[in-house]
């Protein structure tokens, strides 16, 4: 099924390309998309913090594959309604993808596939992520080993500060 998985991946990847075109700085993006992942995000407080410290827009779009019903009701949530029978997006879940974004954030470390697809099809100016593996991202911070998802923002928020215009 591995196999399988991955040749859909791909397509999904290629055709509905919505790719980066540029950097923003920090100071001058106004909204954000935040991936996030059920296991990735386990204190909801932490990322509460990070979007009210950032004082810009920012939607969280939440990814907890394993549940039917998501408790969280103030991100966008992806369940098990929202996924195919590989494990990647359908129909239903990319309907949900509408806006545009100045920057889109991937901070989804266990639901990688997942979250490529997702980041793939929202429109963003420039879109940051911790994983290479997929064209879809311009701009690849690295994530130190075990790193909890707080520290990674602030490394992201930190090289979004180093771009000038």
């Amino acid at each position: 099924m591995g196999s399988i998985k991955e040749l859909i991946l791909r397509s999904k990847l290629k055709n509905r390309s919505k790719s980066a075109t540029a950097f923003v700085p920090w100071d001058k993006a106004k909204s954000v998309a935040l991936i996030i992942d059920a296991q990735t995000a386990s204190n909801k407080n932490l990322i509460d913090k990070f979007i009210y410290e950032s004082d810009k827009v920012v939607d969280v779009y939440y990814i907890d594959l394993k549940v039917k019903e998501s408790a969280i009701k103030n991100y966008i949530t992806f369940t098990k309604q929202h996924k195919n029978f590989v494990g990647l997006p359908n129909a239903k879940a990319i309907q949900l993808l509408t806006k545009k974004y100045d920057v889109l954030i991937n901070a989804a470390f266990h639901e990688v596939s997942y979250a490529a697809v997702l980041s793939n099809a929202l429109a963003a100016t420039c879109k940051a992520s911790f994983i290479s593996q997929y064209s879809t991202f311009n701009l690849i911070i690295q994530r130190k080993t075990n790193q909890e998802v707080s520290a990674y923002l602030k490394d992201v928020v930190v090289y979004l500060k180093m771009i000038r215009n």
